[in-house]
């Protein structure tokens, strides 16, 4: 089942340690990877689906957070809690 969906940019170096990251853990199998382009109606999709136009963006069953700092802290906990 698909219940998280991450937004990241190929070329950004923060979307790909949140991509290896997220591929790594268990969440992977539960995650849908999008990759938005730079252009602004890109950006402006990205705003109306999730709030932020700033990637990366991982939308979860609770809420969406918006940045690197944010989704590591979030697998981090689910690795050790298995939250979701």
């Amino acid at each position: 089942m698909i219940d998280h969906e991450l937004f990241h940019r190929i070329a950004d170096e923060d979307c790909a340690i949140v991509r290896t990251k997220l591929a790594e853990s268990s969440l992977a199998e539960r995650t849908s990877f999008r990759n938005i382009g730079v252009g602004e109606r890109d950006l402006s999709s990205l705003h109306a689906l999730t709030g932020s136009d700033r990637v990366p963006v991982l939308l979860t069953p609770t809420g969406v957070l918006s940045g690197a700092t944010q989704i590591l802290r979030y697998l981090e906990g689910y690795s050790q809690n298995g939250i979701s």
